[in-house]
């Protein structure tokens, strides 16, 4: 029989180390609803010393989460991370902590400035105190591909013996090559034993993350932990759906098996690429726009007769299709709900009643709507802050070729309403401004991009931005028919994550990977 791989996505911790990124606690949990019907074995929902807000979303889907699903939390080896850890999974059916340190020579002399025999004396402690807690322990040694092998031996044996029922093997940097990666990953199962649970984390610093993922379940891992749309630091990490299709596609080399319900990969991509800002890049390996676009004519010509020619896979088997369901006013209610379950968002009453008047107005103007509008709406909910400092209650703008251009905006916060008013180089700008005043809080803007929701000069507006403030960046989203009234919202978005996070952040130099 073909030996199951399990999935552990870290798409709402190490994906969210991205720069810019700040997923609100709905964002987390609303992923993580989508990441169960993914059927992924493990969510790693944060890192739970780390904030308020990652403690919040941990025990939030630890409450909601089915009981076949196990939720993780990472943790360093430091008896704080390991008791806000084991608290934010407290209600948590599978709970997980998941200890790392770093193991190289780089990582004792320049980030810890420890003797090898003090970090095997730190792992046993910090594993026998996280073992007491009746929950199951990872333990990850961070930066593994450029350590010392027989210390890394030692490293992992002792876990191990104090109490860590899952080894994880992590290429932090993503410095090996596929073959050394398998080799390393071989010598490890040797080390601990058929009977002992062996995972793989791979960053893509050179491009191999997903190649080095598949060496190592070659090399006999049992897991591999992955990210959505290749998210992470730096280059990022391995590609949950490029290992998932890869298995499929080259079933032929790699006899194994895993939980994952391929036709759900397009829209959890698709829903992650919204609530993070980041876009999918056109050529992105099996979700990129550009996947099954054939300009040449020669080869549309060929697909024409027969796809496999120029495709590895039919775009049907991640959820993808090209006759998607269009949605008019004489659908109903039912229809609508109905169809936001199938996507994969659930509202609250009071949002749904709101989400089905704003897709009637649609409907009514531009006569169907498409899966991507009605996702964009169900977005426009889900990717609010839960706690908002301010709100935009409403905005006026006046601008003209021979006009100042202006703009007022009333803002409501703690103590009231404030009214204030700017000028600005075109209405944007001018809202941008007043809100600047309204709240007393001025950021950089780094990026702007606006951008129809679907085809048509009728279609719903999307605007992402990415504004800086005391040295960190945040990425806000708004939806609207109109442009301005878009931006002024992805503005208020960005706004609130900026503040919940300044004001919840702890620093710590030495926060691991």
């Amino acid at each position: 029989m073909s030996k199951i791989i399990q999935f552990t996505d870290v798409t709402l911790r190490d994906g969210e180390q991205t720069p810019g990124v700040s997923f609100s606690v709905r964002e987390k949990t609303t992923i993580a609803s989508m990441l169960e019907k993914l059927g992924v074995n493990c969510i790693e929902a944060g890192f739970a010393s780390s904030s308020a807000g990652d403690m919040e979303a941990i025990d939030r889907i630890a409450r909601q989460s089915r009981s076949n699903t196990t939720v993780c939390s990472l943790a360093r080896c430091k008896v704080e991370d390991i008791d806000a850890a084991a608290k934010a999974l407290t209600n948590a059916s599978k709970p997980k902590i998941h200890i790392i340190i770093g193991c190289s020579d780089i990582h004792l002399k320049y980030k810890f400035g420890f003797t090898p025999e003090q970090l095997l004396s730190r792992i046993k402690v910090m594993i026998r105190y996280a073992a007491d807690t009746g929950m199951q322990i990872q333990f990850s040694a961070e930066d593994a591909t450029r350590a010392d092998r027989e210390f890394l031996r030692s490293v992992y044996l002792t876990a191990l013996d104090s109490g860590a029922n899952i080894i994880n093997i992590t290429d932090t940097v993503g410095y090996s090559l596929p073959d050394e990666f398998e080799s390393l990953v071989r010598s490890a199962r040797g080390w601990v034993g058929d009977d002992v649970l062996l995972s793989v984390h791979c960053h893509n610093d050179l491009g191999l993350a997903t190649a080095n993922s598949l060496a190592g379940i070659k090399g006999g891992a049992d897991m591999v932990e992955c990210t959505l749309n290749a998210m992470g630091e730096r280059a990022g990490n391995a590609s949950l759906e490029e290992v998932a299709v890869a298995l499929r596609v080259r079933a032929d080399l790699m006899d194994f098996r895993d939980t994952i319900k391929a036709k759900h990969i397009y829209p959890v991509c698709k829903a992650v690429a919204t609530y993070s800002g980041l876009s999918v890049g056109h050529n992105k390996p099996i979700v990129g726009d550009n996947c099954f676009t054939h300009q040449s004519g020669i080869h549309q010509n060929s697909v024409l007769k027969n796809p496999s020619t120029y495709e590895l896979f039919n775009p049907n088997l991640i959820g993808r299709v090209s006759n998607e369901l269009m949605l008019s006013r004489l659908s109903g209610r039912h229809g609508f709900e109905e169809r936001l379950k199938e996507l994969g968002y659930e509202l609250s009453r009071d949002e749904l009643d709101d989400a089905f008047a704003r897709f009637m107005q649609l409907a009514e103007f531009r006569k169907t709507v498409s899966d991507k509008e009605i996702s964009a709406l169900a977005q426009s909910y889900t990717s609010k802050v839960t706690h908002h400092t301010y709100t935009l209650k409403n905005y006026q703008s006046i601008s003209g070729s021979n006009a100042i251009t202006t703009a007022t905006v009333n803002i409501g916060m703690a103590g009231g309403d404030v009214l204030k008013a700017a000028a600005g180089d075109g209405p944007v700008d001018a809202v941008f401004r007043a809100i600047e005043e309204a709240t007393g809080i001025s950021f950089k803007m780094v990026s702007l991009d606006v951008k129809a929701v679907d085809e048509g000069k009728d279609s719903l507006c999307e605007v992402r931005l990415i504004m800086e403030k005391d040295g960190r960046r945040f990425i806000g989203r708004g939806i609207n028919t109109d442009m301005i009234a878009a931006s002024a919202f992805a503005y208020m978005n960005a706004l609130n994550r900026a503040v919940l996070v300044l004001n919840s952040f702890k620093e710590d130099d030495n926060e691991e990977d």
